[in-house]
């Protein structure tokens, strides 16, 4: 059974391109985010446009399935006061995962 191998390094250096793409007035919808993360493309999007080498194959599956479980699951203004830019949503469930790792397995998808 293979498990998302957690590190608070991987999310904390995904946080931190992520955070470099906002700087940079990258947007992503709410609207694209949340149909992205309903199709399971999400983590694929997120790799377009970061570096996440620090994750392999099957990480990348488990994450895909755990961005739309926190899509479903967080309320973006409610929870993080985050109203206009989605990829700052992105940069809080870095935060989040840092101090909830996923549990998720290849098994569980």
């Amino acid at each position: 059974m293979k498990e998302l191998k957690f590190q608070p390094r991987c999310f904390c250096t995904l946080g931190i391109e992520l955070n470099a793409l906002v700087d940079k007035k990258q947007h992503l919808s709410f609207d694209e985010f949340y149909s992205l993360a309903e199709k399971r493309q999400l983590f694929k999007w997120i790799s377009k446009h970061v570096d996440t080498s620090l994750w392999d194959e099957e990480d990348k599956l488990i994450m895909e399935a755990e961005c739309e479980s926190f899509a479903n699951a967080t309320d973006s203004e409610r929870q993080f006061g985050i109203t206009e830019n989605a990829l700052v949503y992105l940069v809080s469930m870095c935060f989040e995962y840092i101090q909830h790792p996923p549990t998720r397995t290849l098994t569980d998808l």
